[in-house]
């Protein structure tokens, strides 16, 4: 691509974001140089019931809901460029799934032996969810602490936690509220969207004591402390060997749908907004 040209999609997408900014309605991905906006997201879920409780969580939710819409659109794309004949019938849901049906490879059920291979390689399929109990204190984001950043002074403070230098409780001084810092109990992570975002990652290897954040979400921002942890425990193969030759299946359909859609990202140039994700609440 020319330099010239870069630049003009560049200004392109720059006035094409500002404009939906405007009007209230954030854009929060690309597809080329179509935009996707918030508004989209929420026409996209109105419908659709086993999607639509997703938008009342925020960033982990609304980013459910838009890789849904993403991928719908991509299939219906990757069918026309390949000639996959529409039918009469079709809606753009549809499209994809058929879509869908042909690109991915058939994934059959394993025999006995190839169940038990799976089941050894992948113990977490088998196993009891992670369990952490977390502590969360929520500060304002536009809140000045100290005469510094709410997000600042809490990266600070749980420097100085992790050092031994300050407890966690003793955070509790710079509440605003008397409800901002909480036990928020045992927390499955085992399918919780929000660890999917990097700055929640930590959580997974997270032992008692540790603190994990900041983590910016709209317009707060948390700091979170593992105070008790509940490791998974492999179910044993007998328990499971009725079940294990389904679940391999399922576990194929999954990573091969994950490899078209990485392919399908970077064919057709995705990019999502995380930031303007992150700031929603």
């Amino acid at each position: 691509m020319s330099l010239c040209r870069s630049i003009w999609l560049l200004l392109l997408l720059a006035t094409l974001t500002a404009g939906a900014e405007e009007t209230g309605d954030p854009v929060l991905a690309w597809i080329g140089d179509r935009s996707v906006t918030l508004r989209q997201v929420r026409e996209y879920a109105r419908n659709k019931p086993i999607l639509r409780g997703y938008l009342s969580t925020g960033y982990p939710g609304v980013r459910r809901v838009l890789e849904d819409l993403i991928a719908v659109r991509l299939l219906n794309r990757e069918g026309e460029r390949l000639g996959i004949p529409r039918q009469p019938e079709d809606d753009d849901d549809l499209y994809a799934f058929r879509v869908k049906g042909r690109l991915l490879p058939k994934c059959h059920k394993p025999d006995e032996a190839g169940a038990r291979a799976f089941y050894e390689r992948h113990p977490e399929q088998f196993s009891t969810p992670v369990f952490v109990r977390l502590q969360r204190l929520e500060l304002p984001a536009a809140a000045r602490i100290d005469g510094r950043p709410a997000e600042a002074f809490l990266k600070q403070a749980a420097e100085k936690i992790r050092a031994g230098a300050l407890a966690f409780e003793d955070l509790k001084a710079h509440c605003p509220t008397s409800g901002c810092l909480q036990d928020l109990g045992f927390v499955r992570l085992d399918g919780l969207d929000i660890v999917r975002d990097s700055a929640m990652a930590g959580l997974r290897a997270a032992r008692p004591g540790d603190v994990v954040g900041p983590v910016r979400a709209g317009d707060a921002v948390f700091l979170y402390r593992v105070t008790a942890r509940r490791d998974p425990i492999l179910a044993p193969w007998e328990q499971v060997r009725d079940e294990a030759e389904e679940k391999a299946q399922r576990f194929c359909r999954r990573q091969a749908f994950a490899e078209l859609r990485r392919q399908l990202y970077q064919r057709y140039q995705v990019r999502i907004d995380e930031d303007g994700l992150r700031a929603l609440r």
